[in-house]
């Protein structure tokens, strides 16, 4: 289950090792490039720094996707009634009569049968297209509407990493990811988009992160 995240991860830690040998600072990070490089100029850091950080949100919300997955096939396969998965069935009803405009025969032959399954399962394939946002919020949604799970991100903590704090550690990676998207590149001289020990502390958090919904679901 962790082999996207894994590779993914892997990528930010290939572009961290990089900058840190390009300048000649020892990596925090366990299993980062260390191989030895000429120095590295600002620019360079910055695109490495900025890339690592993109491909560590990339990396949580890949996990994420495959986690929902796996879980919500579990839960549909055991689920008898649309009782048993009733906020998903709720869900995909509503989206599926804004989309269509049904009457109420349309629905009753749409939902006979095993029909309400592939309801369910048509809503969650368009909620994981549309997952590009890890933050808390989306995460805890996904889990409760499709795996029953109702706060998810209640169970994710660790040392001297309480689930409060998780929860903003996490918004604020996701915001240093939005940035970097959606402003691109700043100005260096003005101030710095993303630092190293920003991208050291989200690949030591994205591995933590990750441990954790693997023990809550």
């Amino acid at each position: 289950m962790r082999g996207n995240f894994r590779h993914t991860l892997g990528d930010a830690k290939l572009l961290f090792g990089l900058y840190c040998n390009r300048k000649n600072i020892k990596s925090p990070v366990k299993g980062t490039f260390d191989k030895s490089y000429s120095a590295i100029n600002v620019e360079e850091a910055g695109a490495l720094l900025r890339g690592a950080i993109i491909l560590i949100v990339t990396a949580i919300e890949v996990y994420i996707e495959t986690i929902l997955e796996k879980r919500f096939h579990s839960c549909l396969n055991t689920a008898k009634t649309p009782e048993d998965m009733r906020e998903a069935f709720t869900a995909a009803c509503e989206s599926w009569r804004q989309k269509k405009n049904p009457s109420n025969l349309d629905c009753e032959k749409s939902w006979a049968g095993m029909g309400w399954r592939n309801l369910i399962c048509d809503k969650f394939m368009a909620d994981i297209r549309g997952f590009n946002n890890p933050n808390p919020k989306n995460i805890n949604r996904l889990f409760r509407l499709y795996c029953n799970t109702p706060d998810v991100m209640s169970q994710c903590a660790w040392d001297k990493m309480p689930k409060e704090e998780v929860t903003k550690e996490l918004e604020r990676i996701i915001k240093i990811r939005g940035d970097v998207v959606h402003r691109g590149k700043r100005i260096v001289s003005e101030y710095t988009i993303v630092s190293d020990t920003d991208v050291g502390q989200a690949i030591v958090f994205a591995e933590n992160i990750i441990r954790c919904f693997e023990n809550a679901v």
